[in-house]
């Protein structure tokens, strides 16, 4: 086939030193932010402008390097630009181990390096014209767009794990590295390139100002979208999943007077992290305790009570399903994280059967377990909450097989068992007094629950042209409003009237997977999530009364929760890097 042709040693060493610069960026994605942050403990406005100013004025200054670039030999231009970054990042760890590093410094870096970026992207690809043949670019570019892509989807986890393990500067020296290989990588390709002629470059001219002013447009618009984004972050730190993906959003609550980020890592350690800057503390849940009592087995009859020890068979627990879906809440006054537990969760001692979807509460400040465990899931968890009632403070959860349960939190006693949609999505909260639940899944259809009488509320939401994406229920303006995630679309309903509200909103170009809501201002906004294949994922903000869309998007940030900081309404939300990000929602809703 004509992609499995060989190219030649001198494409060789090109391709291989393109791969080992991307991987290096991709690695160090987000460390220049991270440092300003956490090293120079800089604000937000710093922020914005380290992300901004830097890819502007690079871009400016290498428009005029086009021209020159043509009149010499591509060869020697793109060893040079990666010597200049590698020389230009090599600062960076340099100052900070000598304790002068500040934030000019950074500025000017990402300048310099922004610029030789694009100047050696402009030199390589007349570059790669002089190694092959015109009916061998093809194939070259496909091998460049796969290891960019590869790069892409690869670097920024590897990075994010890094900088959690040895800091944001380290990875930086990591990216400085790559560039040094590059250029020796290039310089290895060796071969003999012709001088440019006078008059073919000056014929290339347009052309190649014409595609750095492209690049130039692009980063005025990458700039633009992050100075809004940028400007609204509160603070940033990394590492917070700790190895597992966060499928159910990352809780937030107060803790000692702080607010903490709480997660539980597949190792069964409980993770909090301090969204004010602080550090993240771990501490090992009682997993001992994470089966059910002894007197659960003799009421299941899975024991006799004349059964001795050595013949009673007790639940394994797999520590890295027990938190598949994590909540937060307060009983009594303590704060509580509670857990639910995904597809085979746990099984029987010495034996085959498993099963799954156990719901645990665990005390924050110790990790002990709460009450009894909850038993009545099959499958995994896919949705969990907790909501206030007369009862108590109720945990309510839906499984893979569309089952709807509640229980009281402090006692383990289940509330109600109900039929909802399959894999579906759920929301509860307080309605007129009443604990009311919402479900939806596969089988696209709302449905609503009085969860202390099991009743269902009305007939099912009409409307839904894809599996639901995420569900809220919050008040707007005196009426009780339920939101879901149709596809990229998010849809409203009057639970009182069970009709829809309006037509849906758009603005997501992937599945929206998460809906929040808060209240700024006086305004009932929501916080959509969506996967969107262009940017990764974008958060998305919305003026509930009025139906429209507020504030620039979150590019490249998954949503997680909303919460409030120092009485600040703010979005919790992740970038591929496992960095998490506060943002604040004030700018967005005046």
């Amino acid at each position: 086939m004509r992609s499995e042709r060989r190219l030649g040693r001198q494409f060789g060493w090109l391709w291989g030193a393109y791969g080992t610069s991307t991987l290096g960026t991709w690695l160090a994605f987000g460390a220049f932010p991270l440092i300003a942050i956490q090293v120079l403990h800089a604000g937000p406005a710093q922020v914005a402008a380290l992300s901004s100013v830097g890819a502007l004025v690079g871009a400016a200054v290498a428009v005029p390097l086009g021209p020159w670039v043509e009149f010499r030999r591509k060869r020697p231009v793109l060893i040079g630009m990666d010597l200049v970054r590698f020389a230009a990042l090599l600062t960076i760890p340099a100052a900070f181990a000598l304790g002068v590093l500040s934030f000019v410094q950074l500025l000017l870096v990402s300048v310099v390096v922004a610029a030789a970026d694009i100047t050696f992207r402009a030199a390589s690809g007349a570059y790669l014209k002089t190694l092959l043949p015109a009916e061998d670019l093809l194939v070259a570019n496909t091998r460049f767009e796969s290891t960019a892509w590869t790069t892409t989807v690869i670097g920024p986890p590897l990075g994010g794990a890094a900088i959690g393990l040895l800091g944001p500067v380290v990875t930086v020296v990591a990216d400085a590295v790559s560039y040094l290989l590059s250029a020796l990588g290039i310089r290895a390709a060796g071969g003999q390139e012709p001088r440019p002629e006078r008059r073919q470059a000056a014929r290339q001219d347009r052309r190649c100002r014409a595609a750095v002013l492209k690049r130039f447009r692009r980063a005025v618009e990458i700039v633009r979208v992050r100075r809004m984004s940028d400007e609204r972050m509160m603070r940033g730190y990394v590492g917070h999943s700790h190895g597992r993906a966060t499928y159910s959003g990352t809780p937030v609550i107060e803790l000692d007077g702080a607010p903490v980020t709480v997660s539980v890592d597949e190792e069964g350690l409980l993770w909090t992290c301090d969204l004010r800057g602080g550090g993240c503390v771990s501490r090992p849940l009682d997993l001992d305790a994470a089966g059910p009592d002894d007197d659960w087995y003799i009421e299941n009859e899975w024991w006799d009570e004349d059964d001795d020890e050595d013949e009673r068979k007790r639940l394994v627990t797999e520590p890295s399903l027990i938190a598949e879906r994590v909540t937060v809440a307060e009983v009594d006054g303590r704060p509580v994280v509670v857990t639910g537990g995904g597809r085979f969760d746990f099984r029987l001692e010495d034996g085959d059967d498993v099963s799954g979807g156990i719901v645990r509460a665990w005390d924050v400040h110790t990790g002990r377990r709460i009450g009894s465990v909850m038993l009545g899931h099959v499958l995994g968890v896919c949705s969990l909450t907790t909501v206030r009632s007369e009862r108590g403070l109720l945990a309510v959860s839906s499984c893979e097989t569309g089952l709807l349960l509640a229980w009281e939190l402090a006692t383990g006693v289940k509330v109600i068992e109900r039929q909802g949609s399959y894999n579906g999505e759920m929301a509860a909260a307080v309605v007129d007094g009443r604990p009311v639940a919402v479900t939806g899944g596969a089988d696209r259809f709302l449905q609503a629950w009085d969860v202390l009488s099991g009743e269902q509320l009305g007939a099912d939401l009409p409307g839904l042209e894809s599996p639901v994406g995420g569900i809220a229920i919050t008040e707007v303006e005196g009426r009780t409003v339920v939101l879901a995630g149709d596809g990229p679309r998010l849809r409203a309903w009057d639970l009182a009237a069970q009709e829809p509200i309006g037509a849906p909103l758009t603005g997501h170009t992937g599945k929206i997977e998460r809906v929040v809501t808060a209240t700024v201002g006086g305004r009932a906004i929501a916080l959509t999530g969506g996967d969107d294949p262009n940017d990764w994922a974008t958060t998305l903000v919305w003026d509930l009364a009025r139906g429209e869309q507020i504030g620039e998007p979150l590019t490249g940030h998954f949503l997680e929760s909303a919460t409030e900081v120092a009485g600040t309404p703010a979005a919790v939300t992740r970038r591929w890097d496992s960095a998490v990000h506060l943002s604040d929602l004030t700018p967005t809703a005046r």
